[in-house]
């Protein structure tokens, strides 16, 4: 599954909701084609704040989009960043694992032993003091494009 981690400051405690959901959207759009002719169970969209150093957050929220919701937005220019945040709100429901999921508790996946960090920036890692994006399972290993 494709995953999209920003770091949104040490200093943050309540993250601005708007910036979230641009970067999710911006997350989208780089992520969709490189894993568009690949099963991609979920998009994690991880977001870091309040906490000591990058990646040391005290919390870690995250929004998880369904492939499908991904492939609209990424193709159809009716489907608008808000209609997508509504789509996810809509949809979400108690169960944080599985896609779509609004504002959910992160899950670690630093023990796994079949993931692939891309190196290159991103639209959504240039334009948003994104801190990393990454990839782990069958997306890595298909042959996703690019370094992934």
């Amino acid at each position: 599954m494709p995953i999209a981690r920003f770091s949104l400051g040490e200093d943050v405690e309540n993250p601005d909701q708007d910036l979230v959901w641009d970067l999710v959207g911006e997350a989208a759009l780089a992520m969709q084609g490189p894993f568009d002719d690949v099963f991609v169970r979920h998009y994690d969209n991880q977001f870091t704040f309040d906490g000591d150093k990058l990646f040391e957050a005290e919390e870690c929220r995250r929004v998880l989009l369904t492939d499908e919701l991904v492939d609209r937005y990424a193709t159809d220019a009716g489907f608008t960043l808000a209609d997508l945040r509504d789509a996810v709100f809509d949809a979400h429901d108690i169960d944080d694992e599985i896609a779509p999921v609004a504002w959910g508790e992160c899950t670690n996946y630093s023990r796994t032993n079949n993931a692939a960090i891309i190196v290159a920036g991103t639209a959504a890692a240039a334009g948003a003091s994104a801190s990393a994006a990454s990839c782990a399972g069958a997306g890595a290993a298909g042959g996703a494009g690019g370094t992934c």
